[in-house]
């Protein structure tokens, strides 16, 4: 069975389910042929490949993907805060599969920012052995208010944001999708979509 880590963090990590996922991706890997069951994760965490295989980790290492069958998705959240910016890859079925911090450093250069909020993405990747190239989109939970269809913090006073294309900034450093939303709403929508208060309305 999986274990579901939702009690490190909910705030941070869950956000990939709310603002990136929109309640798709969970069974995606039952298309192919035949039964198909992943290794536990704790057993391997950097390598959850669905595979023709069920039990525990095999003499050797984990099992590569056999042909046809299909890699599990990878995601990365960001909980982006005034003291730290905490980062976490998850996959498609709510595990949080590494976990990273920097300080946020706080100091009116906005773009440095966004340096740091790429290092903390990089720092977690680099964990599993993977690189941006791996990674379907990245999702941001940020203090103030967001608007959300361009990628602008319009204001958080903690974080001296004033019309902030944020999502741009992070785009041009990660080199793929990226989505904001205000923290408090992708927490509350985490817990309920994968966390707490999953199965109630």
């Amino acid at each position: 069975s999986y274990r579901c880590y939702h009690t490190y963090c909910g705030t941070s990590f869950w956000l990939m389910y709310a603002i990136v996922c929109r309640g798709g991706g969970k069974g995606d890997n039952q298309k192919s042929a035949g039964k198909i069951d992943k290794l536990p994760v704790e057993k391997a965490p950097h390598l959850c490949y669905t595979v023709k295989k069920q039990g525990n980790m095999p003499p050797g290492g984990p099992i590569p993907p056999e042909k046809g069958t299909e890699i599990m998705k990878y995601y990365v959240g960001i909980d982006l805060g005034g003291t730290f910016i905490k980062a976490g890859v998850v996959d498609e079925e709510y595990h949080i599969l590494a976990k990273s911090s920097v300080p946020s450093q706080v100091d009116g250069d906005d773009e440095g920012l966004a340096d740091r909020i790429a290092q903390a993405a990089t720092m977690a990747m680099e964990q599993l052995g993977l690189t941006i190239k791996d990674i379907t989109s990245v999702g941001v939970g940020t203090p103030g208010a967001v608007d959300t269809v361009n990628g602008v913090v319009v204001y958080a006073n903690n974080l001296g944001f004033r019309n902030t294309p944020l999502g741009k900034y992070l785009e041009d450093r990660l080199h793929t999708s990226v989505y904001l939303e205000n923290d408090a709403n992708v927490a509350a929508y985490g817990e309920v979509l994968a966390g707490a208060a999953a199965g109630y309305k």
